[in-house]
Formats: structure tokens, C-alpha cells, sequence
């Protein structure tokens, strides 16, 4: 039975991490608020590089939780640590009364604590996260495509394309990392506990670090759910094969992760969640492989972190966009954030501004942006014209924005349009993406 506060002051509040007793607890509200099966995680049990928050009744009755992720993604080249922000969920008699803004304030108070540089997350309250500083930067987005569109291609001549073994996974692995490091935004998939990617079809085995069960291995070699239904919840999918491409060389320089859907005819679906390829040849035999599917699987659903690569293989423009789930960015500590990311190797050159940030005030005042060879520093400013909201600057963080965009949208004031300029250089980025849940 779900927990009831008979009486309820905010004043009885307590934020406190969650115990492992009340994680059942932590599931069922979850349940309750995200339309999870009952199957879901295992009492006792839960995700690795997880830490999970309760706001609790003055008899102890869980009232709302959230959890933080650690991850890290990819800007300008580097991978920044992050709190991945999942599962903040208010118990229906409780909504309203403040407890998700006070279980996000001291999130992010803890994440600042454990070194967290930024912090994402995939909104469910976004005037409520937008207010607390994150704001939106980017999108999860799932194509489709007639697989007929590509049945016209032909395998490049000099590459091989098989099924993946075991012994594959640490290179597809730095394959997807490659990819990762050139865009914006993309989670690094090299730590415990982001299980938001495809996990290995039925008879593949591998060992990750601190994970004993083979059953609970991804694709890449991250804990991820052991059971179907926890895979559900969690945003995992068990794949139907995993197809590798290799070079003239016999070193993999592409991959697809697939899954075959149900039924036959022209709504049967194949799923691609990863669409790796390094080179134009793999991108070739790749797109070959997947046009053999046009007999069977007449639509192709693509997850792609860019779809220029591909869109550039089609005689017309078959590829469509089907959905876009946006995820927001909120930097935790600036500074860090700063330092952590790559900037543009050819521009040296300071940046002044005052940053606004009433949640965060460690982040507040008149700093300056100092660029050299590829770095960054945040210095301390004795003046600055331009004014930029905390959640501005985590869009122009994660590149792909405009100044004049901001300004729009009254995120950035102050200025003239040679601040506008020198912003936009050094900020430039291609657009940021995710190709995980999380």
C-alpha cells in the first residue's frame, strides 16, 4: 500500500537519500507517476551510479523522490561530468506544494558537492526545471525512412560486413565514442549505470566493470536492467542483432543495433538504435544492409545523432523526422563546466559577463570567459556589459544557438552586436543531441 500522509506541513518536510529498505517504495510512486509496469526493478535493488532523494513525512511517509544519474557527455571534444536528473516524482495527494522544486535545489546541491560540472535531464515539469535554471538545448529524435530507399545501394567493394561477437563490443565501443566526441551533447557510455542504450541480443555474453551478471550487460559494456520489464521502464531495449562493418584492414569502422518488430507487410517495422560509421564506406554498407530489409520491414525507425550522413546516401528526400523529445542543460558549476569542455582551437580572446543564478549562487556574478588553444578559465570580471541568465549560457554551452536567438528570448541583455559576434565564434558548435534516455 502506498504511502499517505494523514496530516501534511512542508514544515515536517525532510530531503534525506533514499535507503535501500525504501526503495519499493521509490518504485511504486514511480509506478504511479510514469505508467511503469509492476514488474519494474527488483525490490532491493537498483541502478548502478545512482543516488536517489526523498522528500519524507514527519512519519517517515515517502512524499516525492528524484534520482541523479552520473554520466558525462561530450562538448567541444571532452566529456564533462554531469547529474543526470531521472524519476522526480510527487505522490498525487502531495503535488503542488513545492516538493519538486525543494528535491531538484538540493540535487543540485549535492551534485556541486560530488564535483558534477552540469546537470540533464528529459523534462516532465519544464516551467518548473526551466525556473530552477535548466533550459531546453536539444533533442532525442527518431527518423523513418522506406527502407525501399535504400535497397538501390551497393556494399562498398572493399569492406565486410558479419554479426558481432562479444570480442567486437570494446571496439564498437570506442567507434561510438569517436562519434560522441565530435558532436555536442552525446553521453560518453563509459561508466556504471546509463543503461538508456539498446542491451545485447539473447546468447551474447560480457563482463562489465562491477557488474557479476552477464544478463545484465549492455552493448557497450554499462549495467542496464536485467529483466524485460525493467528494461521498459528504464528505456533499454533488448536488440535482435548487432551488425558490424569492417575496413580493407578487418578493423570495424561501423555498426547497427537492430531490433526486428513484430508482423509482416507495410507497416512492419525495423528498429536501428545505434547507426554508427566512422567512414563514407561504412556508411555505404551499412545503408545496403538496411535496404535488404525492404521485402519484410517495409519502414526503417532511425535513431541518429545527425542525419546529414545518411540523407546523403538517398536518390530524394525519404527520410523523415517522427518525433523529437527535447532534454534539458543546466550548468551546476560554471567554472568546472568551463574548464571541462573544448573550445575553438583558433580563437584566444576574453568574454565578459555578468551571470544571473538565484538557485545556484556560486555561479552568480561578473565573471570573464578566457579562450586559449582549445581551453577555457572563468576569471573573475570587474565590469561586464553583456547580462546572461543561467539558463542562457547552458544554451549557448552546448553550442548550436545564436546570440541573437537569446536576446529573443530575453535570456541575454546588454551588448552590441560585436558582443553578439565574438559570442556566436566562441560559442559555435554543431547542434547538440542525445542518442540515449536516461
Amino acid at each position: 500500500m502506498r504511502d499517505v500522509a494523514t496530516q501534511f506541513s512542508t514544515a515536517d518536510v525532510t530531503i534525506r537519500p533514499v535507503t535501500r529498505s525504501e526503495l519499493p517504495r521509490v518504485f511504486e510512486l514511480n509506478r504511479l507517476s510514469f505508467g511503469r509496469s509492476r514488474g519494474g526493478l527488483a525490490a532491493g535493488t537498483d541502478r548502478p551510479g545512482l543516488a536517489r532523494w526523498g522528500a519524507f513525512g514527519r512519519r517517515g511517509e515517502l512524499l516525492a523522490s528524484v534520482a541523479d544519474q552520473r554520466q558525462s557527455h561530450y562538448f567541444g571534444g571532452r566529456a564533462v561530468h554531469a547529474a543526470g536528473v531521472t524519476d522526480l516524482a510527487v505522490g498525487p495527494e502531495y503535488r503542488g506544494r513545492g516538493l519538486g522544486r525543494r528535491l531538484l535545489t538540493r540535487l543540485l546541491a549535492e551534485a556541486h558537492s560530488r564535483g558534477a560540472a552540469i546537470s540533464t535531464l528529459f523534462p516532465t515539469l519544464p516551467a518548473l526545471h526551466r525556473r530552477l535554471g535548466w533550459e531546453t538545448t536539444g533533442s532525442l529524435t527518431w527518423y523513418t525512412l522506406p527502407a525501399a530507399a535504400l535497397a538501390g545501394l551497393r556494399p562498398a567493394p572493399d569492406t565486410r560486413i558479419r554479426e558481432a561477437t562479444t570480442e567486437d563490443l570494446p571496439a564498437l565501443a570506442r567507434l561510438y565514442q569517436r562519434i560522441a566526441a565530435q558532436g555536442n551533447g552525446l553521453v560518453e557510455r563509459a561508466g556504471p549505470g546509463i543503461g538508456a542504450v539498446p542491451r545485447l541480443p539473447a546468447g551474447f555474453v560480457a563482463v562489465a566493470d562491477g557488474v557479476e551478471s552477464a544478463a545484465a550487460v549492455d552493448t557497450i559494456g554499462v549495467a542496464a536492467a536485467a529483466t524485460d520489464d525493467a528494461a521498459a521502464s528504464e528505456g533499454t531495449i533488448a536488440a535482435d542483432g548487432i551488425t558490424v562493418v569492417e575496413g580493407p584492414d578487418g578493423d570495424p569502422e561501423g555498426y547497427a543495433v537492430w531490433t526486428r518488430g513484430t508482423g509482416w507487410g507495410a507497416t512492419a517495422r525495423l528498429t536501428v538504435h545505434d547507426l554508427i560509421a566512422t567512414t563514407r564506406r561504412a556508411h555505404l554498407t551499412l545503408g545496403a544492409f538496411l535496404g535488404g530489409w525492404a521485402g519484410g520491414t517495409p519502414v526503417l525507425a532511425l535513431r541518429l545523432e545527425e542525419p546529414d550522413s545518411l540523407r546523403r546516401l538517398l536518390p530524394a528526400g525519404d527520410l523523415r523526422v517522427e518525433s523529437e523529445e527535447p532534454w534539458m542543460l543546466r550548468l551546476v558549476d560554471v567554472r568546472a563546466a568551463v574548464a571541462a569542455r573544448g573550445w575553438p582551437p583558433h580563437l584566444s580572446c576574453g568574454l565578459a559577463m555578468e551571470i544571473q543564478d538565484s538557485v545556484c549562487p556560486w555561479n552568480a556574478g561578473l565573471r570573464t570567459l578566457v579562450l586559449h588553444e582549445g581551453s577555457a578559465i572563468l576569471d573573475t570580471a570587474s565590469s561586464a556589459r553583456i547580462r546572461i541568465d543561467i539558463g542562457g549560457l547552458a544554451v549557448l554551452y552546448a553550442g548550436g544557438s545564436r546570440a541573437a536567438t537569446l536576446r529573443r528570448c530575453g535570456l541575454l541583455t546588454g551588448g552590441d552586436a560585436q558582443d553578439d559576434a565574438m559570442i556566436d565564434a566562441v560559442f559555435a558548435g554543431p547542434r547538440p543531441t542525445v542518442l540515449d534516455r536516461f
